[in-house]
């Protein structure tokens, strides 16, 4: 080998294998290339044509019209009825390739043609990332420095705006429930005013009650006018004031309220239907009292 340039074996050369180095030859040090970590790519995936697959689909569509055509020919048929039938049949084969039974078809069996198979594959990893949330992203992105900083920015932007969304929230929150409390302090004191004010009326209305009560009972004790139990038949039914010599015939007339008076007194301790009763009972026998006293008319000769 002289210069670099020669045999790297001395076997079935016919020489020695003495050869005398060219001494002017420098050879440096090895180069090593370093290259940008962010300018390396990953392994590119294949993705399969669509062109070619539709290709295929309609050669196999082809080649079965020519089997046909061929059968169709063997049994003698005429020329335009092998076309009509031909074209009916290939129309068919397209429609069935064209459905979605026939995708589903092409995806689960369909060959082993590259293109199929990495359409296949595809189909296959689009599942996969669909069921664990994974996003679309590309070979070699976890090394982009610019891509990832921007990601970091986009994911403390929505991070912030959800914290900015989650503390208006809690701020109309608590705005609801103070007026809310106010509404229901308002409510409240609404209500004990009206109770107050019912009570008061109550009040009002017992004082009342108890003075008439009071001054009827006066009245009562007093005996003027009123039905006097202490004394004797003859004489109850005579008011105060009033001589046993007038009669007791002068006496009876005044004394007819005295029913309806007693009726008064009791009826303000009992229910307002009992109330009723007895003041309608104690009308009905002053009526009766009033045409028993009546002087009978004098007969006409």
């Amino acid at each position: 080998m002289y210069n670099g340039i020669g045999l790297l074996s001395v076997r079935g050369s016919g020489t020695s294998g003495y050869v005398q180095g060219n001494k002017f030859n420098l050879r440096g040090p090895p180069r090593t290339e370093y290259r940008d970590r962010d300018d390396s790519q990953g392994p590119a995936v294949k993705k399969a044509n669509a062109e070619i697959l539709e290709h295929n689909r309609k050669r196999e569509v082809e080649l079965s019209v020519e089997t046909m055509r061929a059968q169709l020919e063997d049994e003698e048929l005429p020329e335009e009825e092998i076309e009509e039938k031909l074209s009916t049949y290939r129309a068919e084969l397209l429609a069935k390739y064209q459905s979605e039974q026939g995708a589903a078809a092409q995806e689960r069996g369909g060959g082993q043609e590259t293109h199929a198979v990495a359409q296949r594959k595809e189909a296959q990893m689009d599942r996969l990332r669909n069921a664990f949330g994974i996003d679309e992203a590309k070979e070699g992105d976890a090394f982009n420095r610019e891509l990832q900083e921007q990601r970091r920015q986009e994911r403390i932007a929505e991070r912030e705006a959800k914290e900015k969304e989650h503390k208006k929230r809690v701020e109309r929150a608590k705005k609801d429930a103070k007026k809310a409390e106010k509404k229901r302090k308002r409510d409240a004191e609404k209500q004990k005013k009206e109770e107050k004010k019912a009570r008061k009326k109550a009040e009002k209305d017992a004082k009342k009650a108890e003075k008439e009560r009071k001054e009827e009972q006066k009245r009562f004790d007093s005996g003027k006018g009123y039905y006097r139990a202490e004394v004797e038949a003859p004489e109850r039914y005579q008011p105060a004031g009033v001589s046993d010599g007038e009669g007791l015939a002068a006496a009876l007339p005044g004394q007819l309220q005295r029913p309806a008076v007693e009726a008064s007194l009791l009826a303000r301790r009992l229910p307002p239907a009992q109330q009723l009763r007895l003041r309608t009972a104690a009308l009905s026998l002053g009526r009766v009292q009033q045409r028993l006293l009546a002087p009978l008319p004098t007969p006409v000769a």
